[in-house]
């Protein structure tokens, strides 16, 4: 199961990361002028962090798990 979850949270980083391309280069002062665009970057850019907390929760476990079985 948490396999299944890691494979979903990284096809959704994927998503985000294509959705966060497609608007180019955009400046502070863009972003200060259109709050949507602000907004949608600023929500992509809290789910790209809630998923490296997730893969990083997973790693320690896949380590503590490998650790555990060598002793």
């Amino acid at each position: 199961m948490i396999n299944g979850v890691i494979a979903q949270k990284l096809q959704n980083l994927d998503s985000v990361l294509i959705e966060l391309h497609s608007l180019g280069c955009l400046t502070i002062q863009e972003l200060e002028q259109d709050w949507r665009t602000k907004r949608a970057v600023e929500r992509s850019l809290q789910i790209l962090v809630e998923i490296s907390i997730v893969r990083l929760a997973f790693c320690v476990w896949a380590i503590t798990r490998f650790l555990s079985g060598m002793g």
